[in-house]
């Protein structure tokens, strides 16, 4: 059954927010996963850093949406102008 896009409730509430905790995610698992590779333990360490990677692949796939009318948002709209291509909405 098809649901037209303004119907369909949002992946997303707010994208930028969205993004911002993914990254820090990533930059922990990240992190974690040096340190326990560095302290002997390589496999685990190595695992800590693709799951850090994978949660921002996620964000980006999954998540990087427009909360209104659920597009999928390209990726200049986190360095330059802060609002929806399809629609219009800004997403500050």
């Amino acid at each position: 059954m098809y649901i037209p896009p303004e119907d369909r409730p949002s992946r997303a509430d707010h994208p930028v927010k969205i993004l911002l905790w993914c990254t820090v995610a990533m930059v922990v698992l990240f992190v974690a996963g040096f340190i326990i590779w560095k302290l002997g333990s390589a496999i685990y360490g190595i695992i800590f850093m693709s799951c850090g990677i994978c949660c921002d692949v996620l964000a980006l796939t999954v998540f990087w949406r427009c909360p209104k009318c659920d597009e999928q948002l390209p990726m200049k709209v986190i360095f330059g102008e802060k609002k929806c291509p399809y629609c219009g909405n800004k997403l500050d």
